[in-house]
């Protein structure tokens, strides 16, 4: 048993097992993933398998709001608006990391040689 330990799921296909480990908020993760390296260590694995992989998930990075914006027919007037407008205003709100801007379409300038 890993100390702190709340849930686990897994997603497995063939040649490969994601297994998601859940701890406590107040866990020292560096201790957990210690803990997680040396039941994993004392596991046999096939000869032919990797060695597991152990990744830290930080959930802060993840967004916290997704918004859409829908207007007219024109996706390059849509786009301006949400980078020009929209993104600039976001950006200027105190504890807003980063915005970005996915979709409609971005101007492009096309160069016909001769």
């Amino acid at each position: 048993v890993v100390s702190d330990l709340v849930a686990i799921s897994s997603i497995s296909k063939a040649g490969q097992s994601d297994v998601i480990l859940e701890f406590n908020w107040d866990s020292d993760m560096n201790q957990a993933i210690s803990e997680v390296r040396e039941r994993l260590d004392a596991v046999f694995l096939p000869e032919d398998a990797e060695k597991p992989l152990i990744l830290k998930y930080d959930p802060s990075l993840d967004p916290i709001i997704r918004l859409g914006l829908t207007g007219g027919s024109d996706l390059f007037f849509d786009r301006y608006v949400a980078e020009e407008q929209i993104k600039r205003a976001l950006e200027t709100v105190p504890g807003v990391a980063a915005v970005k801007v996915k979709g409609g379409f971005e101007e492009e300038i096309r160069v016909d040689l001769n």
